[in-house]
């Protein structure tokens, strides 16, 4: 039988229920604002809080499973950011039917724009 000598020790490494999104916050904000970092600005700070909402669900879900090991900032940020890049919406349903669906729109390659004056001329007149 082989036995270890030394102590053991946590090495920083947190235990399950010591897992907290505040401490993850700022690493999932700064792997979300350089991903979107092409993006305008307006959109891009909606798409960064779309991240943090959707990398909030998957920790919320990890959790609730018991998996707290896998907790990983850098891998909840990537997940959460591929949500966001798909459409992916954080309690919103997606669908394929509704004219103003962004999903709808992105899968059937049409867009919905605003009427214009000049428009509505041409169709009254």
């Amino acid at each position: 039988m082989i036995a270890c000598a030394c102590a053991a020790t946590n090495d920083g490494v947190a235990e399950p229920s010591e897992v907290k999104l505040e401490s993850i916050l700022p690493a999932i904000r700064r792997c979300a604002a350089y991903a979107f970092r092409r993006v305008r600005r307006s959109l891009r700070d909606d798409l960064i809080a779309e991240a943090i909402a959707n990398a909030y669900v998957a920790f919320v879900r990890l959790i609730k499973r018991g998996l707290a090991t896998l907790v990983y900032p850098t891998a909840l940020a990537r997940f959460a950011i591929r949500q966001v890049w798909d459409g992916r919406r954080v309690g919103v349903r997606r669908s394929a039917v509704d004219v103003m669906s962004e999903y709808a729109q992105v899968n059937h390659r049409f867009t919905v724009e605003q009427l214009t004056r000049r428009t509505r001329e041409i169709l009254d007149g």
